[in-house]
């Protein structure tokens, strides 16, 4: 859906403390890959990959991997 940065000492995401299956990551605005993908925690601003790039989300642990440049 996009690359971004995970931060993954952070506990706490918009007030809100994150469970232990999410980490908080930021999207790179030029990295999105699929901009009409739904996000999976939404926010009243965020809900959209478009919408989410250079913000600050909770996300799935289990959807979060490691890629290498092609």
């Amino acid at each position: 859906m996009a690359r971004g940065t995970i931060f993954e000492a952070t506990t706490i995401v918009h007030g809100m403390e994150l469970t232990n299956d999410e980490v908080k990551v930021t999207i790179e605005i030029e990295e999105v890959i699929v901009p009409d993908a739904l996000v999976h925690v939404a926010t009243n601003d965020v809900y959209t990959m478009a919408h989410a790039s250079q913000s600050f989300l909770a996300w799935p642990k289990d959807l979060v991997g490691s890629i290498s440049d092609p």
